[in-house]
C-alpha cells in the first residue's frame, strides 16, 4: 500500500510541474497568472532582493535570464558589475556575462560624472628631419570636468595616463604648424599609440599655410578604446609626411604650442568620455 501512495504523490507533482499556475486565478492563461481579487490585500510583485556581492557567484549559464533588484551599487569595477551603478530592477545576460539594468536608464548627473579635458602644450617643439622618424608630442597641462583621474606622467611629458575601469574615451588632436623652414610650405601627419590596444587611431594630417599644393587642409588624428582594470598610456606622434617633388624629409617644421605662445595657432587634444 505504501509504494502505491508514493507512487500517487509523485504523479500528482508532476501534473502540478507541469501545469500552469495562478495566483487568484483559477484558470490560467499563462505559465505564471498573477490576479487580484481581494481588496485587504497590496497588489504586485516582490522580486527577491540582493546585494551586488551576493552576485558573484550567479554568473553562469545556468543564472542567464534571472531577474533581482538590487539594493545598492557595485564597487567591483569588473564588466560582470559595472552597469550597476543604483539600486534597480536588473537581469543577468549570459552572453555578455553582465548585469544589465531593466528598461530605460536616465544618467542622474551626481551619480554619472564622465570625464571632458582639454590637453595642451607649452612652446614650439621643432620636428626632426626625418619623415620616417616619430615624434612625440609633449604635454604641460589639463583643464577640464571631473580630470581628476588624468595626468600627465611626471617621468614622461609625452605621456597622458587614462584611469582604468572599463571606461571608454575618444581624443582628437589638434596639431599647428607654426614655422616651416622652407619657402615652399610643408605638412605632418600625427597618430596616437598606447601601450593597449586601441579600438580605433586614425591619422590627422595638416598643411602649413605656404603649401603650394592645395591637397586637403585638415583632419584631425583620433583615438577610440576603452580602459582595462589598468591604466592606459596615450602619446601622439607627429612628423612631415614623405613624397612631394622637394622632399618633405628636408623640411624643419615647429609645431605650435598654447594660447598664451601663439593665440592663432595651438597645440591641443580634446578628450571625451562616452
Amino acid at each position: 500500500m505504501k509504494p502505491i501512495i508514493l507512487c500517487i504523490i509523485w504523479v500528482s507533482n508532476s501534473l502540478i510541474l507541469l501545469a500552469q499556475v495562478g495566483i487568484n486565478e483559477e484558470n490560467p492563461k499563462v505559465t505564471f497568472h498573477v490576479n487580484d481579487h481581494s481588496q485587504r490585500t497590496p497588489v504586485g510583485i516582490l522580486f527577491p532582493k540582493a546585494k551586488p556581492s551576493e552576485l558573484e557567484l550567479m554568473l553562469s549559464d545556468s543564472y542567464d535570464g534571472t531577474i533581482v533588484y538590487i539594493t545598492e551599487p557595485s564597487t567591483k569595477s569588473d564588466k560582470a558589475f559595472k552597469l550597476i551603478d543604483r539600486k534597480g530592477y536588473y537581469y543577468y545576460d549570459h552572453q555578455a556575462v553582465q548585469w544589465k539594468p531593466m528598461g530605460k536608464r536616465e544618467l542622474r548627473g551626481p551619480e554619472k560624472k564622465r570625464l571632458f579635458a582639454h590637453v595642451t602644450r607649452q612652446g614650439p617643439m621643432m620636428t626632426i628631419k626625418d619623415a620616417y622618424q616619430e615624434n612625440f608630442v609633449d604635454w604641460s597641462t589639463i583643464q577640464g570636468l571631473n580630470i581628476q583621474d588624468l595626468s600627465i606622467s611626471p617621468h614622461n611629458p609625452t605621456e597622458i595616463v587614462f584611469p582604468g575601469g572599463q571606461r571608454t574615451f575618444r581624443v582628437t588632436a589638434m596639431i599647428s604648424i607654426l614655422d616651416v623652414g622652407v619657402p615652399q610650405g610643408g605638412y605632418i601627419v600625427g597618430k596616437f599609440s598606447a601601450d593597449k590596444p586601441l579600438a580605433i587611431s586614425s591619422w590627422g594630417y595638416v598643411e602649413s599655410n605656404s603649401e603650394a599644393y592645395e591637397e586637403g587642409g585638415v583632419t584631425f588624428a583620433t583615438a577610440l578604446f576603452t580602459t582595462n582594470n589598468d591604466a592606459t598610456t596615450l602619446r601622439l606622434f607627429a612628423r612631415p609626411a614623405s613624397g612631394g617633388a622637394t622632399g618633405n624629409r628636408d623640411r624643419r617644421i615647429v609645431i605650435a604650442g598654447n594660447e598664451q605662445d601663439n593665440a592663432y595657432y595651438t597645440t591641443s587634444l580634446i578628450i571625451e568620455e562616452l
